[in-house]
């Protein structure tokens, strides 16, 4: 599994710089999977639960199919979404999702997504489907090759916006432990992009939008512990006690001791070094 993410992680460097063309011409999809799952089709967007007849399987083998990047033996996968179901149900209930999949789908485009052949599922090469997670991925690593300071922040910044919640945040809990790698590295991917924003923004003393993007950080993920440090930095140098006690309970709860003791560590380090 850490050869796979570490092949995406490479694959994101080589992509970002064509992310907003189609490719030969193919008709471009945006699979959106951080947070509420939805897809972008010629500028639509389409929410499995605003769906007539919802397909929840039908979304999560496409989302299964693009992020293991390669064929996948429909039984395996099978074995491993729906363990009791016998092969017989679950060949039925594949099919048939990827039909009504198709079909929702052809309101907006007549492309199909998903081949089955011989047992083994596959993308088609007849659309090219990008995802947010993959493009979240992308900008941080056009921002850390980015020399100019004014440019890196915006890269950051459009990064930093895509991350709407954890991988496929309604299905998670449902689909066992083969999304967990993917949700851990998706999870890194927007921590550290918010860990080199917040430093950016920070050591320029623009305190107003540190404010704003670790308030934002912590309410998706309240684990951050740059967030900590730099909200409360910003609220002390802006004269907000409120904020920063509040922030301050909220690191308590929510961190760790040990890390939590290694902000304040780190905050104390700071006001000795300026006074």
């Amino acid at each position: 599994m850490m050869m796979v993410l570490q092949k995406r992680r490479l694959e994101a460097e080589r992509r970002y710089i064509s992310d907003d063309t189609r490719e030969d011409g193919k008709l471009k999809v945006r699979y959106n999977i951080l947070g509420q799952h939805s897809m972008d089709i010629n500028g639509r967007r389409i929410r499995e639960q605003d769906l007539a007849h919802p397909n929840r399987r039908g979304w999560v083998i496409l989302l299964y199919l693009i992020l293991h990047k390669t064929s996948v033996d429909q039984l395996s996968m099978a074995a491993e979404l729906w363990p009791d179901e016998s092969e017989k149900s679950a060949r039925a209930n594949i099919r048939q999702a990827i039909y009504r999949l198709h079909s929702d789908l052809a309101v907006y485009h007549d492309a199909k997504v998903i081949d089955v052949k011989s047992g083994m599922l596959e993308l088609l090469d007849d659309v090219h489907i990008v995802t947010d997670a993959e493009e979240m991925e992308s900008l941080y690593m056009k921002a850390k090759s980015t020399a100019n300071n004014d440019e890196k922040a915006a890269t950051l910044k459009k990064a930093f916006e895509l991350y709407q919640g954890r991988l496929f945040e309604l299905g998670e809990l449902d689909m066992g432990s083969w999304l967990i790698p993917y949700t851990t590295h998706y999870n890194q991917v927007f921590i550290d992009i918010t860990k080199a924003l917040l430093a950016m923004l920070g050591h320029s003393r623009d305190y107003h939008r540190v404010i704003e993007y670790a308030s934002r950080a912590l309410s998706l993920e309240p684990g951050i512990q740059d967030a900590y440090y730099w909200i409360s930095i910003a609220a002390e140098a802006t004269g907000n006690s409120m904020m920063k006690d509040r922030y301050d309970q909220m690191a308590r709860d929510e961190l760790p001791e040990e890390e939590y003791q290694k902000v304040q560590h780190l905050l104390e380090i700071r006001t000795h070094k300026e006074e």
